[in-house]
């Protein structure tokens, strides 16, 4: 004899699904948050890039008008050499309450403080000629950042931090306690 015929088994976890899609709503942020975030870095990160071209302008023509004096080795290489997404614009870990953001610039030289300041006054330059859009630009020397602000909502904080792979070398060097990295970064 066979055993008697069971139902087919029912979905037992309809609730603890229904739960889970309910806390993923309260948290994961609504659509227009999304594209605020993804519209400001994407501005920044296109001004970023007219900065950049604009230093290898500046820095070519210079590099030309005193040619004659010294010789030019190779290619120069870009002053600005990226911007790099971190933290939670760079994994898409974005929740409802995270409005402030991160970016890392790189450059080629170490960063001080007359770069940040420069960088920052040219950004709210060649930002309007990307975006009709409003932000608020100010140089940050203490973290070594500059920080770019939506004044409309959703309000949006990002750090654009300025670090060089000339300071990790330095940082190495300088292990032993030495005050050189901060006395070269207020100059």
């Amino acid at each position: 004899m066979r055993p008697p015929m069971r139902p087919p088994p029912q979905r037992t976890f309809v609730n603890e699904d229904r739960y889970v899609k309910a806390k993923h709503t309260t948290v994961y942020p609504s659509a227009e948050q999304l594209d605020a975030v993804q519209k400001m870095v994407s501005n920044v990160e296109c001004a970023l890039k007219s900065v950049s071209d604009w230093l290898n302008e500046k820095e070519s023509s210079a590099a030309d008008a005193g040619r004659f004096l010294k010789p030019s080795n190779g290619s120069p290489q870009s002053k600005l050499r990226g911007v790099l997404r971190v933290g939670l614009v760079a994994k898409g870990l974005l929740l409802k309450g995270d409005m402030e953001l991160e970016l890392v610039l790189l450059s080629r030289d170490m960063p001080t403080s007359s770069l940040l300041r420069l960088i920052s006054g040219k950004l709210s330059e060649f930002i309007k000629d990307v975006t009709e859009e409003k932000y608020v630009i100010t140089p940050s020397i203490q973290d070594a950042a500059i920080i770019v602000t939506s004044p409309k909502e959703p309000i949006l904080k990002l750090s654009i931090h300025l670090t060089s792979p000339v300071v990790r070398e330095q940082v190495k060097k300088e292990a032993s306690g030495g005050f050189a990295l901060q006395q070269k970064w207020n100059q």
